[in-house]
């Protein structure tokens, strides 16, 4: 398909005729020899130099005046295109849009940027859309020029019923060339103040020039699928890229699966070292005693009831004679009856050579509850780490229990205890800690990969 002239109309800077392809619609002509632009008068509103201007913006890709397409079911003709250029201190960008028509007089709009394209139509709004927070709008275009840092909406909705698009760049622009005709009027370095917003593969733009408000919306389109359009077979640079990226994309995957797969590896057997840490440490200091509720007691070597209410005698001690890095302190009971609430504090204490008590360090514990056939029972088992223990230094341990004062009475009675301290042990949390983060990672890795 090719559009057919409806008329003409003569350059007055370089005499030659062109042909009106987009009709009565037809507000902006680009002379395709001397690149003077026309209005439908005959009036020249600007001058490109067409030899070198032409060559400096000659088409990012294949796409060229004249050619056709079909898009949604019907047949285009490109008959017009843009480049717009944006800049900041550090950068300069560009891109193309692409001006189609077809025999119906329905436009498109083909916006070409670094290799991907957004095939846009015209959006008519049912509610006014302001792109600003605080501007109020429309406004002069100087206006909106100023609010277009810190006020622009990062979300907007272009159906009221519709979803949100999320905002993906806005800023000022200016045409730097046109070529062939336009139903809007358009000259080389008119400014534009320019809105992308995008859901998805889906795209939303507003376009503000002095003259007019533009809002247009489509979808985004693989090179492979605008060529198809036009008629035209895959690139052999696209197809090498397209095999290239298939090799490629197999071949992450396969990278992907080995450090998944390693990864859960690791966690496991983190986690297998986190249980075999607990196992380990060198018997240091070993009592069995009886427990009896008190503020707080020390053991003795007179008895071995660990809650009687004294901290007088002599303490019953252990000598550290090899210095360990780490130390670990075990206390487990048997089970009882007991509807109480207890908790366990031991402290850790330093008796100096001259007899002075230094108190190191404190752990708290909580006895556990357990049902068994219908009875509630008590018991506890902890383990805690520790440091600092010096060479040739004896140390002792007193203990505080509490519970309710309602049942008291029912935990006088001498309860068996077993307090155990190892030396040379190894701390198991860091390997449980990042053993179970590594099979939540790896993990959900393995599920996302899999769905």
């Amino acid at each position: 398909m090719s559009l057919k002239p409806i008329g003409q109309i003569q350059c007055p800077n370089c005499g030659a005729k062109l042909d009106i392809k987009t009709g009565l619609r037809a507000r902006t002509f680009a002379c395709e020899y001397c690149g003077s632009v026309l209005e439908p008068s005959g009036e020249i509103v600007a001058l490109q130099d067409q030899h070198d201007i032409k060559e400096k913006y000659r088409p990012q890709s294949f796409i060229k005046l004249g050619m056709t397409a079909k898009f949604l079911g019907h047949e285009y003709q490109v008959v017009g295109r843009i480049r717009v250029e944006g800049s900041d201190p550090v950068e300069t960008w560009y891109w193309d849009e692409w001006f189609l028509m077809s025999e119906q007089g329905f436009p498109l709009w083909l916006t070409e940027d670094a290799g991907s394209f957004s095939l846009m139509r015209v959006f008519v709004p049912t509610t006014f859309i302001n792109p600003y927070y605080n501007l109020e709008f429309p406004a002069s275009f100087q206006d909106a020029k100023d609010y277009i840092l810190g006020d622009v909406k990062q979300t907007i909705r272009p159906d009221p019923n519709g979803p949100l698009y999320d905002a993906e760049d806005f800023g000022i622009a200016r045409i730097v060339f046109l070529e062939g005709e336009f139903t809007w009027k358009a000259k080389p370095s008119e400014e534009l103040i320019y809105f992308d917003y995008r859901k998805g593969k889906k795209r939303f733009s507003m376009e503000i020039s002095r003259n007019e408000i533009q809002l247009i919306r489509g979808k985004v389109l693989t090179e492979k699928q605008v060529r198809s359009a036009f008629g035209l077979p895959a690139s052999a640079s696209e197809s090498k890229n397209t095999d290239a990226k298939k090799k490629k994309s197999r071949k992450k995957k396969g990278v992907s699966g080995i450090v998944v797969l390693t990864g859960l590896i690791i966690s496991v057997l983190l986690l297998v070292l986190a249980g075999w840490a607990t196992t380990t440490g060198d018997l240091l200091y070993k009592v069995d005693a009886n427990m009896v509720i008190s503020p707080e007691a020390m053991l003795t070597k007179s008895q071995k009831d660990l809650f009687k209410p004294t901290l007088k005698g002599e303490p019953e001690t252990f000598e550290v004679k090899d210095v360990s890095s780490v130390y670990k302190l075990n206390l487990s009971t048997t089970k009882w009856s007991l509807p109480s609430e207890w908790d366990l504090s031991v402290s850790l204490w330093e008796l100096t050579p001259n007899n002075k008590k230094i108190r190191l360090s404190v752990f708290w514990t909580t006895f556990w509850q357990e049902y068994d056939e219908g009875q509630l029972e008590r018991h506890l088992s902890d383990t805690f780490y520790f440091r600092g223990l010096k060479k040739g230094r004896k140390y002792f341990l007193t203990f505080s229990a509490e519970a309710s004062r309602s049942n008291a009475q029912t935990i006088n009675s001498l309860r068996p205890i077993t307090v155990t301290i190892y030396k040379d042990a190894w701390y198991p949390y860091p390997f449980a800690i990042f053993g179970g983060l590594g099979l939540l990672i790896f993990g959900f890795i393995l599920l996302k990969q899999n769905n």
